[in-house]
């Protein structure tokens, strides 16, 4: 089934009377060599379980379904299950689950369509996507907040929103996607998408970002602390970090800037000059004492 034609897409999609939601971000990958070149980039193996967020019409799906064990597909828009059905039915290491991503816990679906074997207490696994743009920034903080068992993700995104990511300390584009992205993972642009190779075109340029997650062991109050000061530290850029946590925390100036010496940080300077790394001390400082 050569489903990355076009003009097979647009059969299928008729003979279901289906149109693409511009609300939800649908615009499907048709080039088969870049296509290829994320399943490559994500480095699975036949050992490996994949999540992936958006299936689509199934175009991407086929192929992570001949190099992974399982595929388990998480698609929001209930038109588009009898398409899935059509052009992934056949394969029987797929699974596609109506839900939207965003609402529910990755670890637990995982486990409950691999058998247990992935998810939970279970081996880790990857993330592969196309993601809708407007999901992006939720998707990605989500899977960082709640600590999920993944190993890596491998995501196509709007290219400004990786060149946001992957931005270094000092950029104006530096912020709490970047911070969260860098601590938690190691981020690398692995490939540019031209907008001409997606039915229909979006308006913006692609890119895929290969995460590969590290090996940490912040406890759940320990996350919410991490995410609460980044965010509150990016609150107002043009703030120093001790005006900025103090008026997003409701805490006294003279004791932020205590705090932020204590932990290496002068208090005079911006969210977007520090690096991840801080953000990990200060936030350990917090859980450690009052704050």
């Amino acid at each position: 089934m050569n489903l990355w034609s076009p003009t097979t897409l647009k059969e299928i999609l008729a003979r279901h009377n289906l149109t693409l939601s511009h609300g939800l971000g649908q615009h499907f990958l048709t080039d088969f060599g870049i296509l290829a070149k994320i399943v490559e980039k994500a480095e699975i193996t036949k050992d490996d379980a994949v999540l992936e967020i958006g299936p689509g019409a199934g175009v991407l799906t086929r192929l992570l379904a001949q190099a992974a064990k399982y595929v388990v597909a998480i698609e929001i828009d209930k038109k588009l299950l009898p398409v899935l059905a059509e052009t992934t039915g056949d394969l029987g290491n797929v699974v596609v689950v109506n839900a939207d991503a965003r609402e529910i816990n990755f670890d637990r679906v995982m486990a409950e369509q691999t058998g247990g074997e992935f998810g939970f207490e279970g081996k880790p696994y990857l993330i592969v996507a196309n993601l809708p743009y407007y999901a992006t920034s939720p998707l990605i903080f989500k899977v960082f907040e709640e600590g999920y068992k993944v190993s890596s993700m491998t995501l196509m995104m709007q290219k400004e929103v990786a060149e946001r990511i992957t931005a270094k300390p000092g950029s104006k584009i530096y912020g709490s996607l970047s911070v969260a992205c860098q601590y938690f993972s190691e981020p690398r642009i692995v490939l540019k998408v031209p907008r001409t190779v997606f039915f229909p075109p979006p308006e913006v340029e692609s890119a895929v970002v290969r995460f590969t997650l590290k090996e940490n062991s912040l406890t759940s109050e320990e996350r919410l602390k991490f995410f609460q000061i980044v965010r509150a530290a990016f609150a107002t850029r043009r703030k120093t970090i001790a005006k900025s946590l103090s008026g997003a925390l409701n805490l006294k100036r003279n004791y932020v800037e205590e705090v932020l010496l204590k932990v290496g940080i002068k208090p005079d300077l911006r969210a977007e000059q520090i690096p991840p790394e801080s953000f990990y001390r200060l936030s350990q400082e917090v859980v450690g004492g009052k704050w």
